[in-house]
C-alpha cells in the first residue's frame, strides 16, 4: 500500500483504493447472508431480498469509505516533505536562533544581544513563535533546560545553570567564619566613607576614587559559540583584552563615565607566579594608595570556576533585557585570620547593598556571597571588595554584560555617599 523513499512514506493511491474496493465487493454478499440469515428469513426468496437490501446499503456504506479514504490519502500525499528532528536537535537550533549563534556572528551594535525577529530560524521557524514574544524568563527556562548534544572524544561539556539565589534582596552567603552575621542588619549600614565631592575638594577633581585591580590577571573565559571544551583549553590568557582584565575595563570606563575618577591597573600579578599573586597585588595596592590618599574603594576583579567532578564546565548565566549575561558573586575577607583587618564590616555594608541592588535589576544575577576568614587585600581602603565576575564556562561577551551591570549598581552607592 505504501513504500518508503527516502525515509519518508511515498502513497499509491490509486493501488490503495483498488485492494480496498476489492476487499469490500467480495464480501459484500457474505455479510448481507449471515446478517439476513441471523434476522430469522427462512424461505430462500425472503433470504435473497434480505441479502440484496443488506448489500446495497453495504455497498453504500463501501462506495462513501472509499471515497473519504481517497481524499485522506491525496491530501497526506500533499503534506510537505519535512525531515525528521530529535529533541536535542531542536532545542540546539532554538537556542541558536534565539541567541545569535545561528549565524555565527553576534550584532555589531550590541555584542550578545538577541537577533531580531527577522533572523532565519531554519527549520525552528516551524515550531516556534516570534522572537519578540520570548520574555526573559522564557528565554532562561528555554536555555537551561537545553541539551547541546553529545560531545566528541577528549571533550567535556559545557552546561548553561542558574545558580541565582532566591532569598529576598539576593542576601544569602556562605560564611566560612564563626561569626554570627545577620546580612540584613547591613542594609543601612553607613561604610562612613567621604563623598566623590569631598574628596575632589580635597585632593583635585581628577584625584582617583576607585582602583581596579587583578590579583589573578590571566583569568579568561569560553570561546564564543563553544559547547564543549578539552583538557587543553584552561582558560588563561595574557592577552588583556581577551582575559578579566578586559571586564575591569569595562567597568572603569562607566565609573570615569558617571563622575568617578578611576585607575584601573592592568598588570596581571599571576602571570609570573600564580602563588605569589596575591602578594604582589598587595604590595601594587598599598603603593597606589599611598600615592593616591583619595582611593577610597579597590576592586579586585577576577572570575570563577565552576567544575563537576565529572569534568562538566559550568556556566552560571541568565537573560537580562534579552542580552546574555554571567552571574555574580562577591568575596568578602574579615579579620579572622588577618587582625588588621578591623574594618571588614564596612566592606560587607557595601557587598550587601550591591547584591541588593543588583537583585533588584534582575533576581537572576547574583549568586551566593561567601564571607571568608581571610582578607584577601582588602584592609588597605575603606571600600574593598573581590568581583566574581562570570566563571570559566562564560563567554567574555557574558562577562562585560556582567561587569556592567555590576559597575552601575557599585556607582549608585559611591555617589550616594
Amino acid at each position: 500500500m505504501y513504500t518508503l523513499a527516502n525515509g519518508m512514506p511515498e502513497i499509491k493511491v490509486e493501488d490503495d483504493i483498488t485492494e480496498i474496493a476489492e476487499c469490500i465487493e467480495k464480501s459484500e454478499v457474505a455479510a448481507a447472508t449471515e446478517s439476513a440469515e441471523s434476522e430469522g428469513a427462512f424461505s430462500q426468496a425472503e433470504i435473497a431480498t434480505a441479502a440484496s437490501s443488506k448489500a446495497k446499503y453495504l455497498r453504500h456504506i463501501g462506495t462513501l469509505f472509499k471515497v473519504t479514504l481517497a481524499i485522506i490519502l491525496i491530501l497526506y500525499s500533499l503534506i510537505p516533505r519535512i525531515p525528521k528532528i530529535s529533541r536535542t536537535e531542536a532545542d540546539k537550533m532554538l537556542i541558536a536562533a534565539l541567541f545569535g549563534e545561528l549565524s555565527g556572528r553576534e550584532t555589531e551594535e550590541e555584542p550578545g544581544k538577541l537577533p531580531s525577529p527577522s533572523v532565519s530560524l531554519s527549520r525552528c521557524d516551524k515550531i516556534s513563535s516570534p522572537l519578540a514574544s520570548f520574555d526573559d524568563d522564557s528565554l532562561r527556562e528555554i536555555l537551561y533546560a537545553s541539551n547541546f548534544g553529545e560531545t566528541g572524544k577528549g571533550e567535556h561539556p559545557i552546561k548553561p545553570v542558574d545558580l541565582s539565589v532566591s532569598a529576598k534582596h539576593g542576601l544569602s552567603a556562605k560564611n566560612e567564619t564563626a561569626y554570627d552575621i545577620k546580612l540584613f542588619d547591613f542594609l543601612d549600614y553607613d561604610p562612613e566613607i567621604p563623598s566623590v565631592s569631598s574628596l575632589a575638594e580635597r585632593y583635585g577633581e581628577d584625584a582617583p576614587v576607585v582602583l581596579i585591580v587583578h590579583t589573578h590577571g590571566t583569568e579568561a573565559y569560553t570561546a564564543e559559540g563553544a559547547n564543549t571544551y578539552t583538557d587543553k583549553d584552561n582558560c588563561r590568557s595574557s592577552d588583556i583584552t581577551q582575559n578579566v582584565v578586559a571586564v575591569g575595563e569595562v567597568m572603569a570606563e562607566y565609573f570615569t563615565s558617571v563622575g568617578i575618577p578611576t585607575l584601573h591597573c592592568t598588570e596581571m600579578f599571576d602571570e609570573k607566579s600564580y602563588i605569589e599573586a596575591y602578594d604582589r597585588s598587595a604590595a601594587a595596592i598599598r603603593e597606589f594608595v599611598a600615592i593616591y590618599p583619595s582611593i577610597q574603594y579597590v576592586f579586585d576583579v577576577h572570575r570563577d570556576s565552576v567544575i563537576k567532578s565529572d569534568l562538566t564546565k559550568l556556566r552560571p548565566v541568565t537573560v537580562i533585557d534579552g542580552k546574555m549575561t554571567a552571574q555574580y558573586m562577591c568575596v568578602v575577607g574579615t579579620d579572622e585570620r588577618a587582625g588588621r583587618h578591623k574594618e571588614w564590616k564596612r566592606n560587607l555594608a557595601i557587598a550587601c547593598q550591591l547584591q541588593a541592588g543588583l537583585w533588584q535589576r534582575s533576581n537572576s544575577l547574583v549568586r551566593r556571597m561567601s564571607i571568608r576568614s581571610a582578607s584577601y587585600n582588602q584592609a588597605w581602603a575603606p571600600g574593598s571588595l573581590l568581583l566574581e565576575i562570570g566563571s570559566c564556562g562564560n563567554t567574555l561577551t557574558e562577562a562585560k554584560a556582567c561587569g556592567k551591570a555590576v559597575a552601575e549598581e557599585i556607582a549608585k552607592i559611591i555617589l550616594k555617599q
